[in-house]
């Protein structure tokens, strides 16, 4: 009984986070067709590198951490079928590399999301 104490006292202890602590975990972005960033939280900028490839920059090394972008649009509405392949940003530990591609398989201009969790 102890050990359950001990765990659930240290999984209270865990949840207790101020504001700026959440907010400086917050990294995410929605980024046009044209590169340009719709909305985000800790985004340095995003840009568009080539047809159907991107890049955004967060204000943090995000290097070892998860991303996760799918497409999706920049306003109201339903994206057309679309998938979005990720990978860290070669000489930049701080950015995001995006590749977007049509249903086809093709490399194409389409706004996406993407969350960033460390």
């Amino acid at each position: 009984q102890q050990l359950v104490a001990d765990v659930a006292a240290k999984a209270n202890a865990a949840d207790v986070y101020t504001k700026t602590q959440i907010d400086a975990t917050r990294l995410w972005a929605v980024v046009a067709a044209d590169g340009t960033l719709s909305r985000g939280a800790n985004v340095t900028s995003s840009s568009k590198v080539l047809t159907g490839e991107y890049e955004v920059i967060f204000n943090r090394n995000v290097s070892q951490c998860a991303y996760v972008a799918s497409a999706g649009t920049t306003a109201g509405g339903n994206p057309p079928a679309r998938f979005v392949v990720t990978a860290s940003r070669t000489g930049n530990a701080n950015g995001v590399f995006f590749e977007v591609f049509n249903d086809a398989g093709v490399k194409t201009d389409m706004s996406f999301h993407v969350i960033v969790q460390c």
